[in-house]
Formats: C-alpha cells, structure tokens, sequence
C-alpha cells in the first residue's frame, strides 16, 4: 500500500481511520520529495540555432563545480533562506536548456530552460514577493543563456517563468517536486 500512496492522497483524500494506515502514513511522512525547477520558457523570433542552440538538449554546467555543490548544500540546510537558495540554484548550478524546435519546427521557436530549485523559499504566488521573485528567476535564468548563446540578444519574444509553486498548484506533488 505505501508504494501507491502519494503525500498529497495521504494529506487530503485517504481516510485516517482506516486499519494499518499508520506504518504507510509514516514511511510516507518520512520521504524526502524530489527537486522541483524553476522554468523559462522562451518563444525566439527565430529558429534557436540561429542563435548557437542547435541541439536537442544541452547543459550549461556550473562555472565551479566544487563551489556549486558547497552552494547547494547551505541552500539545503537552510531551505528558507532566500539569498542561499536564490545563488545555488539559479547562479551556480548547471541548467538545462531544450530546443523544442529541433524535436517539431512546425511547432514554434521555443526554448526551455530548467534549473533544480527547492519550494521553500519560494513566497506564497499572488504576492508582490512572489512576482518581484520570479523576475529575479527570469533575470538570471535568461542572463546565463545569453552569456552562453549571446546571439540570443534581442530575439526573445515571450518568457513565461513557472516555479515550484505552479508545479505544487498543477500536479499536487509534494513541494511541487519533479
């Protein structure tokens, strides 16, 4: 039973009084969720590889490594920490970065860009908090391509910038986790 249930179906849909349910409820309890990202999703005004993506996927790894991981650790044993968060995730760490173009041309120019992020300094969404945070997210997210692709400069028509909250508010998954 503990295999089927999620964190979200134990919190609000399964019966507590229910015979043996406290040893599933438990291990549950006791589970680390997944990482969560934090997204840009990018429509160009030109195919990417105009631009220098011209694979499927690609990483943009950390600069430093060793001090990439020394980042995520403090961001981990302070997950509320802004600052700490905000600089291991979005300026240390590697990101992800897909050309959906190169999979569909006929579906647009569209690059994504994903970078591992953790829902706990994340400000409740509809706050003027939450949007002054996810243009910080949008400002280094997009700054890194650019530095990477510097082309890029000037063709990005449209970003929208999902977080850990969107994917706690569509999926439900604990901590809004991948």
């Amino acid at each position: 039973m503990r295999e089927l249930l999620s964190r979200y179906a134990l919190e609000h849909l399964i019966d507590h009084t229910l015979p043996g349910i406290e040893a599933p409820a438990a291990a549950i309890s006791a589970q680390q969720p997944a990482s969560a990202t934090t997204t840009l999703y990018l429509d160009l005004d030109s195919p990417p590889s105009s631009s220098g993506i011209s694979e499927c996927e690609a990483m943009l790894l950390a600069t430093l490594p060793d001090a990439a991981q020394r980042s995520r650790d403090a961001a981990r044993a302070a997950p509320a920490d802004e600052a700490l968060s905000e600089r291991a995730y979005w300026h240390d760490s590697a990101i992800e970065v897909t050309n959906y173009h190169q999979f569909d041309p006929a579906q647009g120019c569209v690059v994504v860009v994903n970078a591992l992020d953790l829902i706990h300094h994340w400000p409740m969404r509809k706050t003027p908090e939450y949007r002054e945070k996810k243009a910080r997210a949008k400002s280094v997210l997009l700054g890194r391509l650019i530095a990477a692709f510097p082309v890029l400069q000037g063709h990005v028509r449209y970003v929208e910038v999902p977080t850990p909250r969107t994917s706690l508010r569509y999926t439900h998954n604990t901590d809004g986790s991948g």
